[in-house]
């Protein structure tokens, strides 16, 4: 009998996945009603191109290409596992090109007005707390643009991307979980995770108050100034709002001691 190695390649995070990966990924996590342990096993099956066959007290019998070939239960446990990543928090991910022919924007945000990333903010966090489907359109349509953002555009421009399927549209907001985690990195001083105790309830964020703090630090208090800071690229404000964060840390340290 001549033995054959079958060989089995799959993502190892979120940044890995491709278009149908992630789209596949979104279905699973936006169901709602599969076990971490489905979605790392589904994931498994589906990432590593295989098929399942048949299953007995031997194991599961899988199809790969024309190969067929036997796993013990503890194997598929073991191999579902390294797909721990899609339950275990949302990293940086790349998200679809195009959504309603529509080509995204930079995929961290870079060269963007700071006016786009307060508005995808805005709705991630609306969509979050509210769970009404139109905030997550929207969210989608401040990201999929044509041309200069223009906020009061959004609320049209969502209503064809809430033509599509849920789950293609929550691929955005897996998008903007992500660069969240992003930002935090690049910006430890001013994105504090804020402590909560064991069971609170979160509370959603009080976006005009964050935005009118923002502005505030931005322009020094001068309110002229503020609809030019709108039109900032997005990591350069951030850069500053992290510097002052900083600055105000240290002095705070310092009269401290």
């Amino acid at each position: 009998m001549i033995e054959k190695t079958i060989e089995l390649t799959a993502p190892k995070g979120w940044i890995e996945l491709n278009e149908k990966q992630l789209i596949y990924a979104s279905w699973l996590l936006s169901t709602g009603n599969l076990t971490a342990e489905e979605i790392w096993t589904y994931a498994f099956i589906r990432f590593s191109n295989i098929k399942l066959k048949n299953q007995d007290d031997a194991g599961v019998i899988f199809k790969k290409g024309k190969d067929l070939f036997l796993l013990e239960p503890q194997e598929v446990l073991s191999f579902s596992k390294q797909f721990k990543f899609l339950t275990s928090g949302i990293d940086e991910i790349i998200p679809l090109s195009k959504m309603c022919g529509t080509a995204r924007s930079d995929v961290r945000l870079r060269n963007a007005p700071l006016s786009q990333y307060l508005a995808c903010d805005n709705y991630y966090q609306a969509f979050i707390f509210k769970k009404n489907p139109v905030f997550l359109d929207m969210l989608c349509a401040s990201f999929y643009i044509k041309g200069v953002f223009n906020d009061s555009l959004t609320e049209e421009r969502s209503k064809k991307f809430a033509k599509l399927p849920f789950h293609v549209r929550y691929t955005t907001f897996l998008w903007f979980s992500g660069l969240k985690k992003v930002l935090k990195k690049n910006f430890p001083n001013y994105f504090v995770e804020m402590e909560t105790g064991e069971g609170d309830t979160p509370t959603p964020p009080n976006m005009r108050k964050q935005i009118e703090q923002m502005m505030r630090a931005l322009s020094d208090g001068d309110v002229t100034k503020i609809e030019k800071i709108y039109s900032v690229e997005t990591w350069a404000a951030l850069a500053e709002l992290d510097a002052k964060a900083h600055e105000y840390n240290v002095m705070k340290s310092k009269m401290k001691k």
